[in-house]
């Protein structure tokens, strides 16, 4: 099952909780950014003023100190909210064309050159 951005959240709160739905459903701890989707849906009331991925990276800058650069640097690969703590879906961004084309990431240039490419042209 792919794990969207509500799926994380719920994954998230149940951690919080310490595997307790319950715990999940009680849930007092109303500042924080992904409260509202603590139960995979949105909740009515009160209205979520940020959509998932915004609650998401606002919950990673809350966890890391407000520090951006932090956020972006997480150490907690297990988290589940690690894939969005940038605020977009894993896999998405600038560096994905350049992996899957078979390009290094840090030069910029084929990972591995094909030999038939060579002998063609």
């Amino acid at each position: 099952m792919k794990l969207t951005p509500i799926r994380a959240i719920r994954k998230f709160c149940l951690w919080c909780c310490v595997g307790n739905a319950m715990e999940v459903r009680e849930c007092t701890a109303v500042d924080c950014p992904i409260w509202c989707y603590r139960l995979r849906k949105r909740k009515v009331f009160p209205k979520p003023a940020l959509t998932p991925m915004k609650a998401i990276k606002a919950k990673c800058l809350n966890c890391s100190g407000f520090e951006r650069k932090e956020a972006n640097n997480c150490p907690f690969f297990d988290c589940p909210l690690f894939g969005y703590r940038k605020g977009r879906r894993p896999g998405v961004g600038s560096e994905t064309p350049q992996l899957s084309m078979g390009f290094s990431p840090r030069m910029g240039i084929p990972a591995t050159i094909n030999k038939e490419e060579n002998t063609n042209g």
